[in-house]
């Protein structure tokens, strides 16, 4: 009789250890889902988040290119100036002005919203990228802002020596004149007639601005297009992700 207390002991037993190691399977199980469930969410929140940057970054990056073709204009419309002995006799102090400043400015830049990709990298988050595709443009994207921001500096470098050069040669209040800024800065025009055509037989005005159009033209006809297609590819393939998840 104790034999079979003592079996039926062991097997009650038995079966207790193994609805406990069943509930801690399950349990596991329910854990591990509710982790796979929370980070697929987290995923997906992601690259909604990083859509609608990159979305914005196409905008950024038009408006840029805007402002970039008003400067090659403005390059070539002087550097065929310069190249026209009665175009440079002819033209005004006003559209001379116009087109210096053409030159200078310095709003050839696109403003890229990269927050919700920077926590991203930051966080450790792009292991659970599941699409390989998107997980590997998403870790070169840092390489390939910087390549757009260095070539971007090259124009505002080039913009900068043209900038040192009319402070050194030319006739700023001239140019303030011409453009309209001394009226918006309250400033008295000037009494004595003076001219910055002198500027346009220099040959480091004109050297300067072919730097400045080529380096241009490559951000315009090579940089930006490229970047622009990556922009657009990453878009395609989150929503394809979104749409299978």
């Amino acid at each position: 009789m104790e034999k079979n207390k003592t079996g039926k002991y062991l097997k009650y037993a038995i079966g207790e250890i193994v609805l406990v190691v069943i509930g801690i399977l399950i349990a596991l199980s329910i854990n591990n889902w509710n982790e796979n469930a929370k980070t697929h969410r987290n995923q997906r929140n992601n690259l909604q988040l990083i859509k609608v940057e990159m979305i914005n970054n196409l905008q950024a990056v038009f408006e840029a290119k805007k402002e970039l073709n008003k400067t090659i204009a403005s390059c070539r419309d002087l550097i065929n100036l310069i190249n026209t002995q009665n175009n440079l006799k002819n033209i005004e102090e006003r559209e001379l002005s116009s087109l210096i400043a053409g030159l200078m400015r310095d709003d050839v830049q696109a403003f890229l919203e990269n927050g919700a990709m920077n926590q991203l990298i930051a966080s450790d988050g792009l292991k659970n990228i599941e699409n390989d595709s998107i997980r590997n443009i998403l870790a070169s994207w840092q390489s390939k802002t910087s390549y757009v921001r260095l070539q971007e500096q090259h124009i505002f470098s080039s913009q900068s020596r043209i900038r040192e050069y009319m402070t050194a040669n030319g006739n700023m209040k001239v140019l303030f004149e011409g453009i309209g800024l001394s009226q918006r800065m309250e400033l008295e025009n000037s009494l004595v007639k003076v001219s910055n055509k002198h500027l346009l037989k220099d040959k480091k005005l004109e050297n300067s601005t072919l730097i400045l159009i080529v380096t241009g033209v490559n951000l315009q006809e090579k940089v930006y297009p490229e970047f622009e297609n990556e922009i657009r590819s990453i878009i395609g393939l989150i929503d394809e992700e979104l749409k299978i998840n």
